[in-house]
């Protein structure tokens, strides 16, 4: 079920060919609608979810990830760590509003969870192009759209009426992202394979009597792949975790982003894969990875990503975001001052 995610130029490329003379502005529109109205969440479901982070966080992971109706556990691996997590101990907060999340970072950091909401339908974007291409060797419908927020571009499979591909665009208080997810069938349902997330982080927070600017650019490359109905066994139970009492200072770690070169061509999505050379190297490594692993909730967020359609719904896990350092000195809820952070 691999694909490759292309560059923009490549994109624009594919969509410049013979112009679509089959279906009607509207007609695909219909058929693209009936078709998600019949389209069920996965009930029961377990994959493996590898993923390439890049620019203002660096790093690799691999989860494996069990689903059942609206929740969920991964087992993430990352670098010679491993944790847990369990969707039934977060707590989503819409990514686009700055007060509700300030609110859980300072009263409960370890369930925040920023979750990002992108539909499949594009239910009042203005059809700029619509085409009738080659995409990966097979027929597809190419609908972009005048300035669509957040559905940009569209890949329709023509026969079942699905998407092949689906660009958003996406702005909030974090900054910029474009989002490119391509989707395959798995029996009776119809899955992502693949995605390129380019993500331009421009906000500040509150420091002192001045701000603190968060600048730079942050990519991740994800592959969804070995779907299964059942689950090959359950995983690790996860405790609730445990409220941290003390209040965090801001430190002086340096902020500036981190740059690396600007991904082009083909997706390769290459996962460092650690080799031991010894015995020894092999107890560290298990050592490691049966370690319960101490991070801070205020310098590690998860942030989530769901796809939503009709009134369905489904929820993937995007990554551990990294702040670097606390977004600010907390103090109690009722004495901050929300109006100081407001866009």
């Amino acid at each position: 079920m691999t694909n490759h995610i292309w560059t923009r130029r490549h994109l624009l490329w594919l969509a410049g060919t013979v112009c679509l003379p089959v279906w009607g502005q509207e007609d695909w529109r219909l058929r693209y609608q009936a078709a998600l109205l019949a389209l069920k969440p996965p009930s029961k479901l377990q994959f493996t979810q590898t993923a390439q982070i890049s620019g203002w966080q660096m790093g690799d992971y691999r989860a494996l990830i069990q689903a059942q109706d609206q929740t969920w556990q991964a087992q993430i691996t990352e670098g010679d760590r491993s944790r847990v997590v369990d969707r039934s101990l977060l707590d989503p907060v819409p990514h686009k509003d700055r007060s509700a999340i300030y609110t859980a970072y300072v009263t409960r950091p370890e369930r925040l969870a920023p979750e990002a909401r992108f539909p499949l339908f594009p239910a009042t974007e203005k059809v700029k192009t619509i085409q009738q291409i080659t995409w990966q060797g097979q027929p597809a419908l190419y609908v972009a759209f005048d300035n669509g927020v957040p559905v940009r571009e569209l890949w329709l499979d023509p026969v079942r009426w699905l998407p092949l591909r689906i660009h958003w665009v996406d702005s909030g208080v974090y900054g910029r992202a474009d989002i490119f997810m391509d989707f395959a069938p798995f029996e009776d349902l119809w899955l992502p394979t693949q995605a390129l997330t380019e993500i331009n982080l421009n906000f500040w927070i509150p420091q002192g009597l001045g701000r603190k600017v968060f600048n730079g650019p942050l990519t991740i490359r994800t592959t969804y792949e070995n779907y299964q109905r059942d689950a090959a066994g359950p995983l690790p139970v996860v405790a609730e975790p445990t409220p941290i009492p003390t209040t965090p200072t801001a430190g002086a770690t340096d902020l500036a982003p981190v740059t690396t070169p600007s991904t082009s061509g083909t997706f390769d999505l290459k996962l460092s894969d650690q080799q031991s050379t010894s015995l020894i190297a092999d107890r560290i490594r298990a050592f490691n990875l049966s370690k319960p692993e101490v991070v801070s909730p205020y310098t590690y967020i998860h942030i989530l990503l769901t796809l939503t359609w009709a009134n369905s719904s489904w929820q993937t896990y995007l990554l551990r975001f990294q702040t670097k350092e606390p977004f600010l000195e907390v103090a109690p809820a009722a004495a901050t001052d929300f109006r100081r952070i407001r866009d």
